[in-house]
């Protein structure tokens, strides 16, 4: 375990695709990884993934958000 700029590190850093597969582990050791990432598997995880297709990108508008808040009382 390394100490940098007051915050314990223990290492065992990992790589992982957006499947889960791990590409790539370090040890404890300060190590340099270092892997070919397949930018496909990116865009079939996220065609597969039924949340995103549920996503309701009207309410990340800037106006929506503040309705949202002062619907919950943020802008007391």
């Amino acid at each position: 375990m390394s100490v940098w700029s007051g915050c314990a590190r223990s290492g065992n850093s990992l790589i992982v695709d957006p499947a889960g597969e791990v590409l790539a582990a370090a040890a404890v050791d300060e190590t340099a990884l270092r892997v070919t990432i397949d930018l496909g598997v990116i865009t079939r995880e996220r065609d597969q993934e039924p949340a995103l297709s549920m996503r309701q990108e009207a309410l990340y508008r800037a106006d929506a958000v503040e309705r949202l808040g002062a619907a919950a009382g943020g802008d007391r």
